[in-house]
């Protein structure tokens, strides 16, 4: 089985330990949280630092800033795989984080289902 790193960006301290502890205790196998960071310009350094193969970024309401870091972490990071969290899971909602460089998107509240995967499908998609 594949073992891939992941940096989990997320401007909510409480999702962030979720996610992680989540994945601690159910996808360890699979994935190895490197790094947990804030939506800002230190978690574009982090990134670039820790070259994650996997990036779950978690989207603010007003998804407008989101799309700019997210085209900045596709230019610092091309070979990795970049998913967007978010409230909605609507098409058009995909269509524009897509545009932007997310390779997917999962509701928030579907992360324990839709996790695993998306990771699998998205880095499927990058050998």
């Amino acid at each position: 089985m594949q073992h891939w790193e992941v940096l989990i960006i997320d401007a909510h301290a409480t999702f962030r330990r979720s996610a992680v502890q989540f994945i601690q205790e159910h996808c360890a196998e699979m994935l190895c949280v490197v790094g947990t960071s804030t939506a800002s310009e230190q978690a574009l350094l982090l990134a670039a630092e820790l070259r994650p193969q996997i990036v779950l970024f978690g989207l603010q309401v007003i998804v407008l800033p989101d799309l700019s870091q997210i085209m900045k972490l596709r230019w610092l990071l091309p070979e990795s795989g970049i998913i967007a969290l978010g409230v909605l899971d609507i098409d058009d909602y995909r269509t524009v984080i897509c545009a932007a460089g997310a390779d997917g998107l999962i509701a928030k509240d579907s992360l324990k289902v839709s996790l695993v995967p998306t990771i699998e499908q998205v880095m499927h998609s990058y050998r």
